[in-house]
């Protein structure tokens, strides 16, 4: 055994001197030197946080198990054997625990220990729901930040947009009829949509504790194609060579059918809006 050990060795260490020559190493760190001492605290800390990852999987599997144990229809031999399984859990939680406070030790500066009466009241579902609970209060304020400043974003974009649009439109109209129609269609089929965008954005500016605004701001977007960039038209070549226009009468023809689908559309949500407030009353009775 001694022998194998010793050609083991002196393998390895004929590894070792090859890598040292290939990456140019021409002191090997000690004790004394600071790339050790650096090197050890990472060495530290990795094994902290894996100390602090295995033992928060273990309470978080046993929260799991009790709340399976809790749940109707658990039946007794079910009951028995996550019994059994909560107790060997137990166990490896102070194994765990123990693990956590030896690494923790191994910190400088350490960071404090933890005992088992101080993680055992987190392994409860009660304690489950009140972290939950806690952080998603804490996100829920992130989060109302970020939407203060997408509401702006979407009024400044509705604004934009139709600006932009009738823009278009009216280059359009000196340059090519048939194109400046297209544009009007696509922007009255926009403007279905953006009075129930402005009635929502209005609906959340009175909500209780709204700090945000609905007001159009200014985009940063000034790129060609962009809603906040100024436009300038550009007829394709094959339209420009068609000539395609709008035949006599054709416009008048088209806006009529889209007021036509509007008025069935109107329609259409009113019917729904009645269906709605029926069933409302239904549930209500």
């Amino acid at each position: 055994m001694r022998r194998h050990a010793i050609k083991n060795y002196e393998k390895d260490l004929k590894v070792v001197q090859e890598l040292e020559a290939k990456l140019g190493v021409t002191h090997r760190w000690v004790l004394e030197d600071q790339e050790w001492k650096d090197v050890g605290h990472l060495v530290a800390n990795q094994k902290f946080q894996w100390s602090l990852d295995h033992l928060e999987g273990l309470v978080v599997t046993q929260i799991f198990e009790l709340s399976k144990m809790n749940q109707a229809g658990t039946g007794y031999k079910l009951h028995k054997h996550i019994g059994k399984a909560l107790q060997v859990r137990s166990a490896a939680i102070r194994t765990a625990l123990d693990r956590y406070n030896a690494a923790a030790r191994a910190l400088s500066p350490p960071c404090p220990a933890l005992s088992w009466e101080e993680v055992r009241p987190w392994a409860t579902p009660t304690s489950r729901l009140t972290m939950n609970t806690y952080f998603k209060m804490c996100r829920a304020h992130k989060e109302i930040q970020c939407l203060n400043i997408e509401i702006r974003r979407l009024a400044t974009y509705l604004h934009d947009e139709s600006r932009y649009l009738i823009e278009c439109e009216k280059q359009l109209q000196s340059l090519h009829l048939g194109l400046a129609h297209q544009v009007a269609s696509h922007r009255k089929i926009c403007a279905r949509f953006t009075g129930h965008h402005y009635r929502r954005l209005h609906e959340i500016s009175m909500l209780e504790g709204f700090m945000g605004s609905i007001m159009p701001g200014e985009s940063m977007e000034q790129g060609s194609g962009a809603s906040a960039s100024s436009p300038t038209v550009c007829i394709p070549t094959q339209l420009a060579l068609d000539g395609l226009h709008m035949p006599q009468g054709g416009e008048d023809e088209v806006l009529e059918d889209l007021e036509e689908e509007e008025d069935a559309e109107a329609n259409g949500e009113e019917q729904a809006r009645i269906l709605e407030d029926i069933l409302q009353v239904t549930l209500d009775v």
